[in-house]
């Protein structure tokens, strides 16, 4: 099924609606090179998704300029069409200085947001000057996406933690725009919620969407509690998980994001990949594990490495017989938190090391580089198991690329953290584990490298039809799909409370 056409027809029914999608992130960026200026898509599940959607339907994609030519590409409202080589919709860019990136991405997003959201024991910072410039930025962001209305209805559709404050701004200036929003991380619990400062404002801000969408059913339900706690006068209908107040309603729905699984299935085929395995196979002369993460606290990195520790002592025939290859990337090198975490992952990768490795093996490769999608690909295909340890994590499309890339007539093994999203919908055939349970972490990466054949084709079979069911595009079309849904009823609910205020909107 083209799920780019369908969301099209979705969009017609609804009735001629423009769609306008607004992300922190940006689907091209322009660099400077030797040749001159380049435009680049960005990795993404969410450009991976959206691009096809966006160049069938048109519209508008609202993002922070990123890239070191982006001003030099734009016109004098900011805005360039894209893809360049056969321009379908418009990418409205927002700029910002220093000052604002510090506060905004690196300081409240990433130092208040995050920590909040994932709740494993890193203080979140609660600092009003981070505050300020957070709301600033939200507000560049709202100006950007209401000088794009029109005669059309504007249907927005905002991503993630960076613009929490955009609904509510985008509300004053236009009720007629249907706004949703999908929110990449988890939802915390409300006795942790609570201590934010600015939780009432935000609430409120986020209540002004007709949809909002979580990866797990989880995240729902804590902010449906979240809403009923914080905000006067709301109503809760568990059932429906709605909540209405003030003559309007929000739908909250989960929808677990995927990766583009067919176009992984015809990658790992390539000749490119096939010329990747051949320098793997001659790198490693023993099976291999394989990890790919952000440096980051919520990925459960220190606690693999202890496992990995814990695995060769216990069972030191596989000393020399195995080693794990951990790809990692340190995205956010000004928040502190990130940068610390990075010199404990070298000083206990160094320690393993000295303590197993012989003049011809050692137990962890440790590759701090950002590497081609294929090399990954390939990695996965030749990787005896898969290890995702994530402390807690929104969904985790790492476990899903593992899935998609492998051969199922000799598939890999996924040990997956039951406190990463995935688990909710994968955990039946992965390996589950708590990742702060090192003993029995360590047995079970001896448990999924002794599996059987037949077993672990069994299990690779469901999984990759799991993933290859609800592939990206499959997310993309749920999510329209839910939002021809409420759009109905949210709007015969907007009218019912014109006609009580006498029509006055």
């Amino acid at each position: 099924m083209d799920y780019a056409e369908e969301t099209k027809r979705i969009l017609n029914k609804l009735g001629n609606y423009e769609l306008i999608v607004m992300s922190d992130g940006e689907p091209y960026i322009h660099t400077r090179t030797w040749e001159g200026i380049l435009c680049k898509t960005t990795a993404g599940g969410l450009t991976t998704a959206l691009n096809p959607v966006m160049q069938t339907c048109g519209g508008v994609w609202v993002a922070r300029g990123s890239g070191d030519a982006d001003r030099a590409a734009v016109n004098e409202n900011n805005e360039v069409m894209v893809p360049p080589d056969n321009p379908k919709y418009t990418l409205r860019r927002v700029f910002l200085n220093k000052e604002e990136i510090d506060g905004y991405f690196n300081g409240f997003s990433n130092q208040m947001w995050w920590p909040l959201c994932h709740n494993v024991f890193v203080k979140p910072r609660f600092n009003p000057i981070f505050y300020t410039l957070y709301k600033r930025v939200n507000e560049k962001f709202a100006e950007s996406a209401i000088s794009e209305l029109s005669d059309k209805k504007p249907l927005v559709w905002i991503q993630d933690f960076h613009l929490t404050l955009v609904p509510g701004m985008i509300r004053k200036e236009s009720d007629e725009a249907l706004l949703a929003y999908f929110w990449h991380i988890p939802w915390p619990a409300h006795t942790v919620f609570r201590i934010v400062p600015w939780r009432r404002e935000i609430m409120e801000s986020m209540l002004e969407n007709t949809l909002i969408g979580f990866h797990t059913s989880q995240d729902c339900r804590n902010f449906l509690l979240t809403a009923e706690n914080e905000i006067e006068g709301a109503k809760i209908d568990w059932n429906r998980m709605t909540v209405t107040r003030d003559g309007r309603i929000t739908f909250v729905r989960p929808f677990p994001i995927s990766v583009d699984y067919k176009g992984i299935e015809a990658l790992k085929t390539s000749a490119t990949v096939k010329r990747e395995e051949e320098v793997i196979e001659k790198r490693f002369d023993c099976p291999i594990g394989v990890g790919v993460d952000r440096i980051d606290y919520i990925k459960g990195l220190p606690e693999k490495f202890s496992a990995i520790d814990r695995f060769l002592f216990k069972y030191p025939e596989y000393q020399g017989k195995f080693t794990f290859v951990q790809t990692v990337i340190l995205e956010r090198p000004r928040v502190p938190e990130f940068l610390e975490l990075d010199r404990r992952l070298d000083s206990l990768v160094d320690d393993l090391n000295w303590r197993y490795s012989t003049e011809t093996w050692k137990p962890v490769e440790y590759m701090k580089e950002k590497m081609e999608f294929t090399r990954i690909v390939a990695m996965y295909k030749k990787a005896k198991v898969c290890i995702v340890s994530s402390l807690n994590d929104g969904l985790n499309i790492v476990c899903k690329e593992f899935i998609s890339s492998q051969d199922v007539s000799d598939p890999g093994v996924l040990i997956l953290s039951e406190f990463a999203g995935a688990a909710e919908e994968l955990g039946d055939d992965a390996l589950l584990i708590n990742p702060y349970d090192i003993e029995s972490f360590s047995d079970t990466i001896k448990q999924a490298l002794e599996m059987p054949l037949e077993e672990r084709k069994k299990r690779m079979e469901r999984l990759q039809k799991k993933v290859g069911e609800n592939d990206i595009y499959k997310w993309t079309s749920n999510i329209f799909k839910g939002m021809s849904e409420v759009i109905p009823i949210a709007k015969a609910m907007r009218d019912r409370r014109l006609y009580r205020m006498g029509g006055r909107d």
